[in-house]
Parts: C-alpha cells; sequence; structure tokens
C-alpha cells in the first residue's frame, strides 16, 4: 500500500514538474517574440483586409457584420477582428492591436499541445514540454503569430477540437465538449475541427480490423449525434446569422464554399507528378526534422497503443496531408500549421519511445530544438521584421493618391512588377478611390480584361514608371507626377482598347 501511495506522489509530482517546465517555456517564448509587436509594418497581403476589416465595425457602427472593402462579407468570422478592434478602442496603437491576438492564441495553442500530450499519454508527462518545445521551434509559427493572420487563432482552437475528439473517442462523455470547440473555431476562422472528425471516422473505418471498434457503434451513440448536430448548427452560426440578417438583399460577398469546400476539392489526378513537390512546400515548408519525424510517430503510435482513439489521431494527419496535396491550388502552406501541434506530440512521443528513459528523452529532445534553433526564434524570422518595399510607408503613398484624387475618377493600379498595392490598404489609405471599385492591372497582355471594370470618366492610376512606359498607349492624354521610390501617379481622360482601333 505504501508503495502505491509512493508511486502515486511521484507521477504527481511528475506532472507538476512536467506542468511547471511547459509554463516556463510559454512565458518565456510569449516574452521573447512579443517585444517588438509595434514595430516594422504590415507585409502579407491579407493582414491589410485584416486591417480593413477590423476598422469597419467602427467606421460602420455595426459590430455584428464584418466588412470588407467596405461591403458586408462572408469571407471570414469576426472573432479575431473583435478582438483587435476592441484593443485599438482601448487605445492600443493599430499596428500592435492586430497583432496582440495572435499572440495570445499562440499561448493558447502551446497549452492545447500540452494538454492533448498529456491526455494521449498520461503516464509520460514529460512528452508535454517536450512537444511544446518542438513546437515553438518552428519559424512558420511565430512567423504567424506575430502577425496579423488568422493562422495563430486557427491553430488554437482546432487543437482544442483535436483534445475534445480524442476525450471523446476514448470516453464518449465527453462529446458534449466538441461543440464548443467548434464554434470558436468556426467564429475564428473555419469549424476545421468539424472536418477532422469526418477524417476521424473515415480513418477509423478503414483501420476497424486494427482496433475493433465500429464507426457503426460511435454513430448510434446519442451524445455523439446531438453533440454533432449541436457542433454542424455552431460551427456555421456566424454564416447563418448573417445570411438571416441580409435576407433578400444582394450584399453578402464570399461564401461557405468558396472559402472552406471548393478549395479542398481534388483539381486533378496529375497525384504523382507533384506529389514530391506538393509535400515538400505544403507539408514539410522548411522544417522536416520535427515534421517527417511527428508523421513517422503518428503512423507508428496506434499499433503500439492499440486504441481506436490514436488511430483517429493518425488518420487526421495522415489524410490531412493528402488532402492537402490534391487540393487545388488555393491551399497554402500556413494551413499545415493546424495539424502541428498534433504532429509535434508524434514527434515527442517517438523521441521518448526510441529512448524509453524519460531523462534520455528529455535531453533528446532539448539537444534537437537546440540543433534546430531553439524555442526564441530571431528577430529575422518574425512578422514585425518584414515590410513591403515601397521606398516609403504605404500609407503615406496612398495618402497622397488619396489627396489628389478627384470626384468621378477610376483608380487603377499596376502590379506588373509583383509589386501590388494591397485592396485592403487602398481603402484604408485612399478611401475617395471606392469601396472596392479600384483595378488593378496585371500584365500589358491581359489589360482589356482587367479593365472590364471599368465604367468610363477619367482615370487616375498609382505605378511604377516601367509599368506606365508598357500600359501607357491603352490610355488617352496620359500625365505623371513622380511621389517616390520610382512610383508615379498618373492621370488619363479615357481608356482606349488597342483592338478597338
Amino acid at each position: 500500500m505504501a508503495r502505491i501511495e509512493q508511486t502515486n506522489s511521484g507521477r504527481q509530482n511528475g506532472f507538476y514538474y512536467a506542468a511547471l517546465a511547459c509554463a516556463c517555456i510559454v512565458v518565456a517564448t510569449i516574452y521573447w517574440h512579443s517585444q517588438n509587436l509595434g514595430a516594422g509594418d504590415l507585409w502579407r497581403y491579407d493582414e491589410f483586409y485584416t486591417h480593413d476589416r477590423t476598422l469597419g465595425f467602427a467606421a460602420f457602427q455595426d459590430w455584428f457584420t464584418v466588412y470588407s472593402l467596405g461591403k458586408p462579407t462572408l469571407e471570414k468570422p469576426p472573432l479575431q477582428y473583435w478582438i483587435s478592434a476592441g484593443l485599438i478602442e482601448a487605445g492600443l496603437t493599430d499596428l500592435v492591436a492586430l497583432r496582440v491576438p495572435s499572440m495570445i492564441f499562440a499561448a493558447g495553442a502551446m497549452i492545447a499541445t500540452a494538454a492533448l500530450a498529456y491526455v494521449m499519454f498520461p503516464r509520460q508527462v514529460w512528452v508535454m514540454p517536450a512537444s511544446v518545445l518542438l513546437l515553438a521551434t518552428s519559424d512558420q509559427f511565430w512567423q504567424y503569430s506575430t502577425s496579423a493572420m488568422l493562422d495563430a487563432g486557427a491553430v488554437f482552437f482546432t487543437t482544442l477540437g483535436v483534445l475534445s475528439l480524442f476525450l471523446s473517442l476514448r470516453d464518449p462523455r465527453y462529446w458534449p465538449t466538441f461543440p464548443l470547440a467548434v464554434f470558436l473555431a468556426g467564429l475564428q476562422k473555419g469549424p476545421t475541427p468539424m472536418a477532422f472528425l469526418l477524417i476521424a471516422l473515415i480513418g477509423l473505418a478503414l483501420t476497424s480490423r486494427f482496433h475493433g471498434d465500429r464507426v457503426r457503434d460511435i454513430c448510434r451513440d446519442r451524445r455523439f449525434r446531438y453533440s454533432v448536430l449541436a457542433a454542424f448548427f455552431l460551427g456555421f452560426f456566424w454564416q447563418i446569422f448573417q445570411h438571416i440578417r441580409y435576407w433578400g438583399q444582394d450584399r453578402l460577398s464570399g461564401s461557405i464554399e468558396g472559402e472552406m469546400l471548393n478549395r479542398f476539392i481534388p483539381e486533378n489526378l496529375e497525384f504523382v507528378s507533384r506529389t514530391v513537390a506538393s509535400f515538400d512546400t505544403l507539408i514539410l515548408h522548411g522544417e522536416p526534422v520535427i515534421r517527417l519525424a511527428g508523421l513517422a510517430g503518428l503512423l507508428l503510435m496506434p499499433f503500439i497503443m492499440k486504441r481506436s482513439a490514436y488511430f483517429a489521431m493518425s488518420s487526421i494527419a495522415i489524410l490531412f496531408v493528402l488532402v492537402m496535396i490534391l487540393a487545388q491550388d488555393k491551399v497554402y502552406d500556413r494551413y499545415t500549421l493546424t495539424v502541428l501541434p498534433l504532429i509535434c506530440v508524434g514527434a515527442a512521443w517517438l523521441i521518448f519511445y526510441i529512448c524509453r528513459m524519460p531523462v534520455i528523452g528529455c535531453v533528446a529532445t532539448v539537444l534537437l530544438a537546440s540543433v534546430l534553433g531553439g524555442p526564441l526564434r530571431p528577430s529575422e524570422v518574425l512578422a514585425q521584421s518584414k515590410s513591403r518595399n515601397y521606398g516609403m510607408p504605404i500609407a503615406a503613398i496612398l495618402g497622397q493618391l488619396n489627396e489628389t484624387f478627384r470626384p468621378g475618377e477610376t483608380a487603377v493600379f499596376c502590379r506588373l512588377e509583383n509589386k501590388v498595392f494591397p485592396r485592403g490598404a487602398v481603402h484604408i489609405h485612399t478611401p475617395k478611390a471606392g469601396h472596392g471599385q479600384h483595378i488593378y492591372i496585371r500584365s500589358a497582355e491581359s489589360i482589356e480584361r482587367d479593365m472590364r471594370k471599368y465604367k468610363g470618366g477619367p482615370i487616375r492610376g498609382l505605378c511604377q514608371k516601367t509599368e506606365i512606359d508598357k500600359i501607357s498607349p491603352y490610355f488617352k492624354d496620359l500625365t505623371t507626377e513622380p511621389v517616390v521610390g520610382n512610383y508615379y501617379i498618373w492621370t488619363a481622360s479615357e481608356f482606349h482598347p488597342v483592338s478597338s482601333d
């Protein structure tokens, strides 16, 4: 009896020490990467959309609609925009307010990763800090955790969904937690845990011979059915609410199909020819050691543990990889972040499985993380170290364009040289250009197609000198005025297609 109590006491102490190690990693990394959140400028194209949508609540005095380029949109739900808008109202600068939510979600993602590692391996408590440490060595994780993108939040809430799935498959009493995770994920970016549930069930059906559990029995459980029904409604609550609110009006842009479904439908069957390239760019993303180790661990794990919940976790990661590789071109490497915590748990478990002894496993994990650069990533990989090179702040250039804008003019921007002014930035800093009515010229060959939205009248544009030289034959009475950094504001009396001569 005394030996059992001593063993339990030792396990409790081990858990507390492991949890303390997790807390130290989270606090240290969040402090390190938060030091310069107000530095630099927005960089990624979609960050400017985040800025525009965040300012839309106050601009339109409507906190129950997301406005993109001045119009109601279904493209993204409101949670992170609400947080940033609230921080701006509280007095934070726009740049800090746009990035703080991502850091909060990054901390949540690391904590959720530790929780996932613990519920999967309660007898191997040091897998918890090992998983968090491996996650914290990812440059990609911190690039998006210090940005104004929505991906850190998506990682956090998706990991909560995976955690709920594992607990529920092991013990059906936890199914009521699943709708909450789906609801939060749906308010942040999309109800990804619902897709992971489907993938997990497919994986369980394909591997039933190895674990003996039948998907049919899982689906017959009333707690499962009620929870899935609630999750489906809550996951799409925002979209349903917006459709009801704007019923009968042709005002909403974006759709559930375009944002969440169509881009993941296989485009063609050219699988073999592009598998290696897609796997490298979309899945590994320059971080092959941990990601390959994690996938290997997740493949091996269920055959060692011999329980259906582990087969479900393996299925989520492996089938997700296949979906990403087979999907259309509108999928991005950042989507892999949603399964990165699970992959890091798989990698940490593999290290401890190989090393056997917890002390050796901890040392091996620390050495691996150190070789890969450690959890305190250098400032040059963070979002605040990057900015778009326009020669001066984008707000200043677009502000000059706004000052010269006249009523009735059509705004035209060039992107022939791959230096594009993001639509979100134009809407914020050049409001006289109208709500999303500006035109982008992609090349001299596509100019007539690009100008199809042109309705006549005078034109005012912003391009580089080399771009103006290529498009000038298509515009009458073209005049230019230098701004900065080889950019020119130009005007024309009208667009004149060469083919109409």
